[in-house]
C-alpha cells in the first residue's frame, strides 16, 4: 500500500508515525536520560516510562546499573530501549499514531517541584482557590511544559491531604488542631463508638467579639459544608458598624431538641468560663426544637423570631391557600395578585415605623384592609399583614387584626386560621409593638446569620470536603472579617471627622461613638426640632412606650432637655456597645477647625460686602439718570453715520476706496498742509 508502513495490525499514515529517538548521548544520571527522551517525544506524540531496572552492589552500596524504558502504551506498542546513562534502541517503531496533545500521556502531566510546593500551599492554606485558578498559577511557573488537567489538580490535592503527619485522617487532624492550639472546644461521640456526633468550638477572636457584643445573638443551621452530612451551627453577634461578628461554631448530626440542648449547654459552659453576661435577646427562625431548647437553657432571655421568615411563610401560605371569592372576580383578582417582598421597602418602613412621639404621627396604613384594594387579592391581604407587623401599639395591633379578619372572612378562613394558629400565639416575638420595647439595637431579622453562612461557603471549594477543610475555611473567613472590621472602623472614623464633628448638641460624641449611632441621634434631634414648629404639636411626655430606648441612645426627650439646659450630650448617655475602639483625639489642631458660615445667595456678580444693598436717596437717583441720558449719543444728531460700524464687515469696494484714500492722503500730506477730509470717501475719518 503506497504511502503507508504496516506496523502490527494497524495502518498508520506517514505523517502520523512516531519517529525513533535521536542518537543517545552520555548522561550523568538516569533521570537526565529520561528527561531527554520525554522532551523529545512531547512534541512527537508519544511518551516513555520505566519498565524495570537492575541494581548492582558497588563498594558495598546498591546502585542502579541499568533500566529498561518503554513506550507508555507498552501493552500494545513494542517500542523499547535500555539505558545505562545512555540508551540503546531495541525497537524503534511505534504501532500507534502521534497523540493529538501531550495531555493524553500521564507522564507529561506530572508537576515539577515548584508546582508541587505551590499546590501544597494552596491545599493547606488557601482552600478557597478553585482548581482552574490553581492550575493557572501552577502553569505560570512552567508554561511550556505544563500539560496537566483539572482532574490532576484534584488528585494532587487529595494526595496532599492524605500525607498527614503521623498518619492521621483529616477528621483526626481537625480535632488534633483544636487540642494543639488550645482552642476552647467540646466533642460528643456516639455511645460505645468513637464516631463524632457533634463538635462545639470557638476561637480567641470570636471570644473577643462575644465579650464586646453579648446582648443580642443570632443562631441558625446551614447545610452542605462537609461530606458527613453534619449541620454547621453558627452563633453570631452584630457590631456597631452593622457587620457580623462570629461567636461560636458547631457541627451536629441532628436538628432535634436533644441536639440543640447539648449545643446550648456547651454555649452556657463557654459563657461561664469566659465570664460573659447572658444574652438579653436571641433571634432565631421559627424552629420549635431550637426555641424549646432555648427556653430550657436560657429561661431569662427574650426570644425573637426573624420577621423576614415570618412574612415569607405567610406569603407562601397566602399563595397556596388563597380562594377566589367569586368566579366573576377571578380574572380581576389574578391581575391584582403580585409577589410583594416579605419585608417592606425602605420608604414603606419609614412610614410604618414612624416614631409615635413625633408630631402628627398616625397609625400606618389605611383604616380597613379592604380599602387597600377594592378587590380582595393576595397582594392586598399580604400588605395588610405587613402593616399589622409594623403597628407600634398593642391596641392598634389588635384592632388591625380584627379588621383583617372581618375583611377577608369567610372566603379566606383557611389562611386566617393558619395565621391564628401558627403566628398569632407568639406575636410578642415578632410584632413591632412588642419588639420595640426590647433592647435589640434595631435587630428584627436573622439575616446576619445567613450572611455568616454565605461567608463560610465562599471559602469552600466544595460542599463535600473533610472537616479539616472546613476548619481551614473558617479560619480564613475569620481572618478576612477581622481585616474588614478594622477597615470599616477606620472608614467610620474618617466619616465622623468629615460629617459630624462640629455640631454643638453632640459635643465630643462624634469622636467617641460610631457613625451609625450618631445618625440615629441626629434623627431624634430632627424630631425635636420639628416639634418646635408652630404648626406641629410639642413632644408628648416621655413614658415607657418610647421606641428609641431599644437602641440605648439619647432620644428626643433627652435631647430636648439638653437643649433647654444649653449642655451637650455626654458619652455616659450612650451604651458602651456604640463606643469606638479607639476614640478620636479632639485636641488635634486640625479637628478644631470649623467651616466659615455658608453664604445663601451665590448667583450673579459679587455685590457689596456681606451681600447687602445700601439705600440711595431719591434726588441722587434722578440726577444720576439725567446725567446718563445726557451722555448718550443721539441717533439723529449730525445726519448719517460717517464712521463705519465696528460690527459690520467691510465690502470689497469699501476696502479698495479706503486704500486709494490713504494713498492720496499720503501724497497730499507730503508737500503741504493737509485739507479736510472729503465727504465722498466712506472711510474718511474712520478707524485705521
Amino acid at each position: 500500500m503506497e504511502g503507508y508502513t504496516l506496523l502490527g495490525t494497524e495502518d498508520i499514515p506517514l505523517d502520523r508515525q512516531n519517529p525513533p529517538p535521536p542518537p543517545s548521548g552520555l548522561y550523568e544520571t538516569h533521570e537526565k536520560l529520561i528527561e531527554h527522551l520525554q522532551t523529545f517525544y512531547v512534541t512527537h506524540g508519544a511518551a516513555v516510562v520505566t519498565l524495570n531496572s537492575n541494581k548492582r552492589k558497588t563498594h558495598g552500596i546498591m546502585k542502579l546499573s541499568s533500566i529498561t524504558i518503554v513506550c507508555d502504551k507498552s501493552g500494545k506498542c513494542k517500542w523499547e530501549g535500555a539505558g545505562k546513562w545512555s540508551y540503546r534502541v531495541l525497537e524503534g517503531r511505534h504501532n500507534h499514531p502521534k497523540s493529538l496533545d501531550p495531555a493524553a500521556h500521564p507522564s507529561h502531566r506530572k508537576f515539577n517541584a515548584g508546582q508541587q510546593v505551590l499546590l501544597q500551599n494552596m491545599t493547606t492554606k488557601h482552600v478557597a482557590i478553585p482548581a482552574h485558578e490553581a492550575g493557572s498559577l501552577a502553569r505560570d511557573l512552567a508554561p511550556e511544559t505544563s500539560f496537566f488537567t483539572n482532574k490532576d489538580i484534584y488528585n494532587e490535592r487529595q494526595r496532599v491531604q492524605k500525607r498527614a503527619p503521623g498518619g492521621l485522617t483529616p477528621t483526626q487532624r481537625f480535632v488534633s488542631n483544636l487540642r494543639e492550639k488550645g482552642l476552647r472546644h467540646r466533642v460528643k461521640y456516639q455511645e460505645d463508638r468513637h464516631i463524632i456526633e457533634a463538635i462545639f468550638w470557638t476561637y480567641p477572636t470570636c471570644e473577643s467579639n462575644w465579650r464586646r457584643f453579648p446582648e443580642v445573638l443570632g443562631m441558625d443551621n446551614t447545610y452542605k459544608t462537609n461530606r458527613y452530612g453534619l449541620f454547621l451551627f453558627q452563633i453570631i453577634a452584630i457590631t456597631p458598624h452593622n457587620t457580623v461578628a462570629n461567636v461560636v461554631f458547631g457541627l451536629t448530626s441532628t436538628e432535634v431538641e436533644e441536639g440543640y440542648s447539648w449545643s446550648l449547654a456547651q454555649l452556657e459552659e463557654f459563657r461561664s468560663e469566659l465570664d460573659i453576661s447572658r444574652p438579653s435577646i436571641i433571634i432565631t427562625d421559627k424552629e420549635n426544637a431550637l426555641k424549646n431548647a432555648l427556653a430550657a437553657c436560657f429561661p431569662l432571655t427574650q426570644q425573637q423570631v426573624c420577621l423576614y421568615h415570618i412574612n415569607a411563610n405567610v406569603k407562601g401560605k397566602i399563595n397556596t391557600l388563597w380562594k377566589d371569592p367569586a368566579p366573576e372576580t377571578a380574572v380581576e383578582t389574578a391581575s391584582a395578585n403580585e409577589s410583594p417582598s416579605p419585608l417592606p421597602a425602605e420608604e414603606e418602613v419609614e412610614s410604618l415605623t414612624s416614631n409615635p412621639d413625633a408630631p402628627d404621627s398616625s397609625a400606618p396604613g389605611p383604616s380597613t384592609a379592604a380599602t387597600e384594594d377594592k378587590i380582595p387579592s393576595q397582594e392586598g391581604l399580604f400588605k395588610a399583614w405587613k402593616s399589622l407587623c409594623w403597628q407600634a401599639e398593642e391596641e392598634e395591633f389588635q384592632h388591625k387584626w380584627l379588621e383583617i379578619r372581618s375583611a377577608y372572612s369567610p372566603h379566606q378562613d383557611k389562611i386566617l386560621d393558619y395565621l391564628e394558629r401558627e403566628k398569632m400565639p407568639y406575636h410578642h416575638q415578632w410584632a413591632l409593638c412588642h419588639t420595640r420595647h426590647y433592647r435589640n439595637f434595631g435587630q428584627r431579622t436573622n439575616s446576619p446569620v445567613e450572611t455568616a453562612h454565605n461567608a463560610v461557603k465562599t471559602f469552600l471549594v466544595t460542599g463535600t470536603g473533610h472537616l479539616l477543610t472546613l476548619g481551614i475555611a473558617i479560619k480564613e473567613m475569620l481572618a478576612h472579617k477581622e481585616r474588614s472590621y478594622k477597615a470599616k472602623s477606620a472608614e467610620q472614623a474618617n466619616r465622623a471627622r468629615e460629617d459630624h464633628i462640629g455640631r454643638g448638641f453632640l459635643g465630643h460624641l462624634p469622636t467617641k461613638i460610631t457613625c451609625i449611632a450618631i445618625e440615629l441621634i441626629i434623627g431624634q434631634y430632627r424630631v425635636y426640632c420639628a416639634s418646635l414648629l408652630p404648626r406641629n404639636t410639642p413632644l408628648s411626655p416621655c413614658n415607657s412606650n418610647c421606641t428609641f430606648m431599644q437602641y440605648a441612645l439619647p432620644y428626643c426627650h433627652k435631647i430636648a432637655a439638653a437643649e433647654e439646659e444649653k449642655v451637650a450630650l455626654t458619652i455616659e448617655s450612650v451604651h458602651p456597645r456604640w463606643w469606638l475602639d479607639e476614640p478620636l483625639d479632639l485636641e488635634e489642631p486640625l479637628l478644631r477647625i470649623r467651616d466659615p458660615k455658608m453664604v445663601q445667595n451665590l448667583h450673579g456678580r459679587p455685590r457689596l460686602p456681606l451681600n447687602n444693598k445700601l439705600p440711595v436717596q431719591r434726588s441722587s437717583q434722578s440726577s444720576q439718570r439725567s446725567s446718563q441720558r445726557s451722555q448718550l449719543p443721539s441717533s439723529r444728531a449730525g445726519g448719517r453715520r460717517i464712521n463705519r460700524s465696528l460690527k459690520r464687515t467691510a465690502t470689497t469696494a469699501e476696502i479698495e476706496a479706503g486704500t486709494r484714500g490713504r494713498g492720496r492722503q499720503g501724497r497730499g500730506g507730503r508737500g503741504g498742509r493737509q485739507g479736510p477730509p472729503s465727504s465722498s470717501d466712506p472711510l474718511a475719518g474712520g478707524i485705521e
